[in-house]
């Protein structure tokens, strides 16, 4: 073939090329599956969408993902883009740049102390364009983290007969909208690129937040030998509506290190504010948000009376806790609530006096008043858990015939574990504790080159029942040194915040009833190092 022949032919196919158009994505709306609700605002979806042959998809209901969790199941043969989309919309949304949200639509503008009104149409201000992301921190002289946004325009662009009129928006006494233009907004959407037709729907899993839970307990104490107690869900859904989803809440302590971390898969994530986040310091178990609540917090706190103990021989064992309220439909911000467990048990009431330290690991006193050991002074519920699975960290309340006992926070108590919580304080039952160091008998010791006293000390504990009936009590006091002696036989305990001090950290619990009128004096010795 001469070369003019094969000119001729390239001529006559390239139109033909060019004419050629990209097929259009396809729009697909994924359906959401599964939905696992954490205490802190985050949730884990699961997308599916039937996807059969090889194409280009746009998925519109994909959330902004937290980094590093989006992943996609058989994605060898996938690629996925994000962008902004333009999409109508029919709902009226008047934002603070009144300019922006009525470009195309007729006005008929009243300005303050101007009887003649003006009327036009609003057209674009093509001088407020807003830069984003590295082009603004490059372009800005301030400092990287300084460097802010513009602010929103204050300014209303009308165009009529007469002109083009600029109008402040604080000049404005009111106006009307006699022509609104359809809305058109921006939307992030996913772009899924198939390369081979597919066996299995596709399916999405990511984290993102907008969508949890909150747990609460209510306990009935009618019955003086039997408690019954239930279990309440609250969920609030602030991200979209799901339909028959299957929802779970979820109990535990997960590791989230990158949950204040959007991933920059997301259209709304600039480098800039990527690095940003990835540079901020998270507490432990996640961002400094997110720990206060995921958290499920098995460390109990030993000051506070009432506050659930930590039991090494408990049964269960389950470290996170998935359970399922089954296939739920929710609006967005919609709400509900709803009774997810109940179980009856045997409890005990008894009287718990929690006494903090009165002196440094160093042998040195700290300020403690006495009303403040008073206020250790509560009622509690013993019980074990009942319920197939364990309580999580939430309030509960307590009633008894129908009426309200007390509210305080329960922490996580695996299922059969011993749970403490306080109903109330116990006013009748008169506490107190005093301590008196016998410093004539004080030796000096060496330890490491440092100086120390050694001195003995004698603490009293006064206590007296003002009830009709007979209470149990059960009674901790803490303190740095050595155990000498007690009266009524102690359990004592050392802990583990005295480990590398030259005074060991102990706790004496004893376990006592007392007589309706009965007073008692317990004693009990020590001897600690003083520098």
């Amino acid at each position: 073939m001469s070369i003019k022949k094969i000119c001729a032919l390239i001529l006559l196919v390239t139109p033909c090329i060019a004419l050629a158009k990209t097929p259009e994505p396809k729009k697909l709306v994924s359906k959401i599956d599964s939905v696992g609700l954490f205490k802190n605002g985050y949730a884990y979806m699961t997308h599916s969408a039937k996807i059969d042959k090889a194409g280009v998809y746009i998925v519109g209901n994909i959330f902004r993902p937290v980094h590093g969790t989006f992943w996609i199941d058989n994605n060898k043969d996938i690629e996925v883009r994000m962008k902004m989309q333009d999409v109508s919309s029919d709902d009226f949304y008047l934002s603070k740049n009144i300019q922006n949200s009525l470009v195309g639509s007729e006005l008929t503008v009243y300005l303050i102390g101007v009887e003649k009104p003006i009327h036009g149409k609003v057209i674009k201000n093509n001088m407020d364009v807003k830069s984003t992301g590295w082009e603004q921190i490059l372009n800005s002289p301030r400092s990287y983290y300084s460097a802010n946004l513009p602010a929103a325009s204050n300014t209303v662009i009308i165009k009529n007969k007469t002109g083009i009129h600029a109008i402040k928006t604080s000049q404005i006494a009111h106006f009307i909208i006699t022509n609104l233009t359809k809305r058109t907004i921006k939307k992030p959407v996913l772009i899924v690129k198939v390369k081979k037709d597919l066996k299995s729907p596709l399916v999405f899993r990511y984290l993102t937040k907008g969508f949890s839970w909150a747990p609460s307990y209510r306990i009935d104490i009618t019955d003086p030998k039997k408690l019954f107690i239930e279990q309440k869900a609250v969920i609030k859904n602030e991200l979209g509506k799901i339909d028959a989803t299957d929802v779970y809440v979820i109990s535990g302590f997960p590791s989230v290190q990158f949950a204040h971390v959007e991933s920059p898969l997301s259209i709304q994530t600039s480098w800039s504010s990527f690095f940003r986040q990835l540079g901020q310091k998270p507490s432990v178990g996640g961002s400094s948000w997110t720990s206060n609540v995921v958290s499920q917090q098995l460390k109990m706190s030993e000051n506070m009376a009432a506050s659930s103990s930590f039991n090494s021989q408990a049964e269960g064992g389950k470290d996170i806790h998935y359970q399922l309220l089954g296939k739920l439909t929710l609006d967005k911000n919609e709400s509900l609530s709803r009774i997810t467990a109940s179980a009856e048990t045997k409890y005990q009431r008894i009287v718990e006096w929690n006494i903090p330290q009165t002196r440094q690991a160093d042998g040195k006193y700290k300020s403690v008043d006495n009303d403040k050991i008073r206020k250790g002074v509560w009622d509690t519920l013993n019980f074990k858990n009942p319920l197939p699975f364990p309580m999580t960290t939430a309030a509960v309340v307590i009633e008894a015939n129908k009426k309200f006992r007390g509210q305080r926070m329960t922490y996580w108590v695996d299922q059969n574990e011993t749970a403490s919580i306080a109903i109330t304080k116990a006013l009748s039952i008169r506490a107190k504790s005093t301590e008196q160091e016998n410093a004539a008998n004080r030796t000096a010791v060496t330890i490491a080159g440092n100086n120390y006293q050694k001195t003995k000390v004698k603490g009293l504990l006064n206590i007296s029942n003002h009830r009709s009936k007979a209470v149990t009590m059960i009674i901790h006091k803490k303190f740095h040194g050595e155990f000498v002696k007690a009266d009524d036989n102690p359990g004592i305990k050392h802990l583990t915040d005295g480990t590398w001090s030259v005074n060991r950290s102990n706790q004496l619990t004893w376990k006592l009833t007392l007589k309706p009128g009965e007073k008692k004096l317990i004693s009990f010795h020590y001897t600690i190092l003083v520098k």
